[in-house]
């Protein structure tokens, strides 16, 4: 995802100038952002803080993360599934002669 070239400060700046009656289009063209990106920012950003909007941003990173983290995760868990770990003859004579051993 592209990061914004707007601060979470300026993002709640923004909203708050359309909250207190500027119209969308003005305040989108004085902030150089389009009218959706406007309106997806208000849905995300609408009513929290500076400081809860960084604090989202980091739990959106985190969840990404630990996304990433379970699906790799479940890749290696399909992949023991259907190819399973086979054992060298090597391996079975080894075995074979740990079995005989009286210790």
């Amino acid at each position: 995802m592209k990061a914004s070239k707007c601060t979470d400060a300026q993002i709640a700046s923004i909203i708050k100038r359309t909250e207190d009656g500027a119209s969308v289009a003005e305040v989108c063209r004085k902030a150089g952002i389009s009218s959706a990106t406007y309106f997806n920012w208000k849905t995300k950003y609408a009513g929290p803080t500076p400081s809860e909007m960084k604090r989202l941003r980091e739990f959106d990173r985190e969840h990404a993360r630990l996304k990433k983290i379970v699906a790799d995760l479940s890749l290696d868990k399909e992949m023991v599934s259907v190819y399973p770990p086979q054992t060298s003859s090597l391996d079975t004579a080894r075995l074979d002669v740990k079995s005989r051993l009286w210790f």
